[in-house]
């Protein structure tokens, strides 16, 4: 080989140059198969990581999948159920002598589940004109689509009741009673109210003068009125002289027409209801005119003897009897007051029967008197 500048040739003539073009290729193709067995390399490591994130991925998908699903499925129940199930009120309360509450009232959702054949069924016991006059607990039944539901409608009275007084005048010696200044009262439950003197001591007036007496009333459901006032004039007793032609003039007797107001010796009178010293129509004795203050006097005051009995902590079962009973006078032709009675027989067998010897005790016995305090007759609980 011989070489002139930069070319070589060989000895058969002809010249080659050296083959770099073949080294460029053979170093590119290292180059490529290097970055290939990187890649395969990193493919490799990559693929469990690229598998996890698909796998979270799918299962977010999934769950928001779901989670719409039951929404759209619990709104769906909803309103089928709104549309289907009636939500009813279980109770409703109104006033006594208010018209009672339509059908709509008592389904909250009566909109969505009403139907043409829907009605509503109150208890018929006092009731008029659509409206209920007594105080209680009564059942309403609405059917609605065929099916019946059950309901209550709670009827109160919260207005006191409305009276009238009027003044009263006696002579010294003549007696007088809480129903002598009472014109009129009335309440808007039909029944009777119960009036008493705000201060036991109006009762007991006897000297002459001019007295302010003052008067309240309740009715049944304890709704009070406000206290109203009264004048009590007592005017003294005139004595009587004889004339000067020195005649022997007596004083005039007072003629009743019942007999006078003194009660039988063995009779305790508690509430008095005799008129200017005379006895009134004993028929009033059977009506409930006179005998409404100390039937109500009597039965506060054994709601107050349950209370002191449970502040003593006796465990005893008890029973009570409350009495109210008439009292006439010494002639027995005319009605003067009431006694009241409140008796408390202790239990001494699972029978408990107070008409039957053995199955109860008396421990208690007591009247109310005119001051409205106890006067016990037997007091074993030392009350």
């Amino acid at each position: 080989m011989v070489k002139f500048g930069k070319k070589f040739f060989f000895e058969d003539g002809k010249s080659q140059p050296i083959k770099k073009t073949t080294r460029k290729k053979e170093t590119k193709i290292k180059e490529k198969s290097l970055i290939l067995e990187k890649i395969k390399f990193y493919s490799k490591k990559m693929i469990p990581v690229v598998l996890i994130l698909i796998l979270v991925f799918g299962i977010i998908l999934l769950t928001k999948s779901c989670n719409s699903k039951k929404k759209t499925s619990k709104n769906s129940d909803n309103k089928a159920e709104d549309k289907l199930t009636p939500k009813i009120v279980d109770t409703i309360k109104i006033k006594i002598n208010e018209q009672v509450p339509t059908i709509d009232k008592f389904v909250k959702n009566y909109d969505k589940v009403k139907s043409e054949t829907d009605s509503i069924t109150y208890d018929t016991s006092n009731f008029v004109n659509n409206a209920y006059t007594a105080v209680g607990e009564y059942k309403v039944i609405i059917t609605i689509d065929g099916i019946n539901y059950s309901s209550r409608l709670i009827v109160k009275d919260t207005e006191a009741p409305e009276y009238s007084l009027k003044d009263v005048t006696i002579t010294e010696g003549q007696s007088y009673s809480l129903n002598d200044f009472v014109v009129s009262c009335t309440d808007n439950s039909g029944k009777e109210c119960a009036l008493d003197y705000a201060n036991m001591d109006y009762g007991r007036y006897t000297n002459p003068g001019t007295y302010e007496i003052k008067i309240v009333a309740k009715d049944l459901s304890g709704n009070k009125a406000d206290v109203k006032s009264a004048k009590l004039i007592i005017n003294a007793k005139q004595n009587t002289k004889p004339n000067n032609g020195g005649g022997n003039n007596k004083p005039s007797t007072q003629t009743c027409d019942y007999g006078s107001a003194e009660p039988a010796n063995n009779q305790i009178l508690a509430y008095s209801v005799a008129k200017n010293g005379c006895a009134i129509d004993p028929e009033y004795a059977k009506t409930g005119t006179y005998i409404t203050v100390p039937n109500k006097a009597a039965r506060n005051d054994l709601e107050q003897l349950k209370k002191d009995i449970e502040n003593k902590n006796i465990t005893a079962t008890i029973k009570f009897e409350l009495n109210v009973e008439p009292v006439f006078n010494k002639a027995g032709t005319g009605l003067v007051g009431y006694k009241a009675y409140i008796l408390g027989y202790k239990c001494l067998n699972k029978s408990c029967d107070i008409a039957k010897s053995g199955d109860t005790e008396l421990i208690i016995k007591y009247y109310l008197n005119q001051n409205g305090k106890r006067q016990f007759e037997v007091n074993k609980l030392g009350l």
